[in-house]
């Protein structure tokens, strides 16, 4: 275990747990406080397994908790947000085994100093079998849209496991007349190909978030999902959206080749779809 303050000057890259041999991360706490919340947008996790080339978790603090649009308090069984008296709280909550090594990193890319609480719990045992390694996969996509076109929220290549994703809508349309209703995109379907088949072909991009009807009843929260955030303006014709879900357990997706999840920029009104973007969850062997 690790529980410590980090400051981090402007620029600054800074290692703040390694261990050698093999063990597994499980839980990941950082606090902040709430005024200097803005800077998790500009505050990177670093997360390096054994002797991987890259990073497997390289990213701002705002994306990986879900909070890049709108901070807002929420809670699921991986991954949570709390805020109370001045503070900031994030919880993630994954198995995060690994081999040989493990090294986790902090940077500050904001032009002044940053200093935030850092707690890591774990231990010396991995699980049996054939495990992999946790990795999150961020994709990122601008309007407009074509009919034709997919979000290719991610893609993977050789065996794994998708356990699950976040992801982050802008959409616009036309005051003036009234369509494309600014959060129309969700007509898009979505498509789940293991392996070179189809595995699933949804009915819309809110059902597959655990909802229905535009997410007509607002935010919401479970253990297994949540519609974390979500703002529309008739008036200026904009809508954002940020939404998660997770495949635990038995409901894990498991590929031994390849495995890609798109979604359709709306059925009928792509042109609502300003801005994708995807955070997905993989072990990865």
């Amino acid at each position: 275990a690790s529980d410590q303050s980090v400051a981090l000057a402007p620029g600054e890259l800074r290692r703040v747990f390694e261990h050698d041999g093999p063990g597994q991360i499980d839980r990941l706490t950082f606090e902040i406080p709430s005024a200097a919340a803005s800077r998790l947008a500009e505050t990177d996790l670093v997360l390096e397994w054994d002797d991987l080339v890259r990073p497997a978790v390289e990213l701002p603090l705002a994306r990986l908790f879900a909070c890049s649009q709108e901070l807002r308090a929420f809670r699921t069984a991986p991954l949570s947000v709390q805020q109370t008296r001045g503070e900031v709280t994030l919880r993630f909550e994954l198995p995060m085994p690994f081999a040989r090594r493990a090294q986790l990193s902090l940077r500050n890319r904001g032009a002044a100093p940053n200093t935030l609480r850092v707690t890591i719990t774990g231990t010396t045992a991995v699980p049996s079998g054939d495990w992999g390694r946790l990795h999150a996969e961020l994709r990122e996509a601008e309007g407009p849209f074509t009919p034709v076109q997919r979000f290719v929220a991610t893609s993977q290549a050789g065996p794994g496991k998708f356990v699950g994703i976040s992801m982050f809508f802008d959409g616009r349309g036309h005051a003036a007349d009234g369509t494309p209703h600014p959060i129309s995109f969700l007509d898009g379907d979505p498509v789940a190909i293991v392996d070179g088949e189809i595995a699933m072909h949804g009915t819309g991009t809110e059902d597959f978030f655990n909802s229905g009807w535009y997410f007509q009843d607002g935010p919401f929260e479970a253990p297994f999902g949540a519609l974390v955030s979500t703002a529309t303006d008739l008036t200026a014709g904009t809508a954002r959206l940020t939404a998660v879900r997770w495949l635990l357990g038995g409901n894990a997706i498991e590929y031994r080749q390849a495995f890609e999840l798109q979604f359709e920029y709306g059925a009928f009104e792509p042109l609502a779809a300003q801005h994708y973007a995807a955070l997905a969850f993989h072990y990865l062997r």
